[in-house]
């Protein structure tokens, strides 16, 4: 099977590092599991005014997402792990929302930590597509590269992704939210490799 998998949050631990930030910063407590975008920005809201809260987090590009920060975050418990026995039997693929000025600061982590060779391609829907030669969305990339599976760790993305078959995950370490719209929630990358696993035998009867 082909699998794509999302880098922030789902991967790397940026979502501990936007967390960490948030403390820091605003003495706000809001655990990593709740710090993807579209969760995070109503969080920040009950405390400071929408605006400013969504400047905060749009400023993440600089606080988080690049310099030694991002550099040194941790991986999300036991993703490398999985990544290294799904990439046994399966294609990966990144699928991530990182723009130009970050995305070699992934790269680097995934080098680093010993995984980037498990990956064959890596795609952005931030940037221009290096074969289609446009830049395409989410659910575009898993259509082009026929992905059976993709994880994510913000449901706004996973919500617009539509395509037959496509299993897709949505990873929040630590959560107490629950599957909907077709959406299977892992609470653990243990969790994710079971569903691959499920899903796998799944189609594999019913094609």
């Amino acid at each position: 099977m082909k699998i794509g998998l999302d880098y922030d949050g789902t991967i790397a631990g940026s979502d501990v590092l936007k967390s960490n930030h948030i403390k820091r910063e605003l003495g706000i407590d809001i655990p990593p599991w709740k710090t993807d975008r579209t969760t995070c920005i109503p969080e920040l809201a009950k405390h400071i005014p929408l605006e400013q809260a969504k400047e905060f987090y749009e400023n993440f590009r600089y606080t988080v997402y690049t310099g030694e920060r991002a550099k040194n975050a941790p991986e999300v418990p036991g993703a490398l792990d999985a990544i290294k026995e799904l990439a046994k039997e399966h294609e990966l693929y990144i699928v991530t929302a990182r723009p130009d000025y970050s995305i070699q600061t992934s790269l680097d982590w995934l080098k680093d930590n010993g995984v980037y060779d498990k990956f064959k391609e890596f795609h952005s829907s931030a940037i221009e597509d290096k074969n289609i030669k446009r830049i395409l969305n989410k659910q575009e990339i898993c259509q082009e590269y026929g992905l059976d599976v993709i994880v994510d760790d913000d449901s706004r993305h996973l919500k617009k992704i539509q395509v037959a078959g496509l299993k897709r995950i949505l990873i929040k370490v630590g959560s107490n939210e629950h599957e909907s719209n077709g959406i299977y929630v892992a609470r653990s990358w243990d969790d994710v490799v079971e569903e691959i696993r499920r899903h796998e035998s799944v189609s594999f009867y019913t094609t």
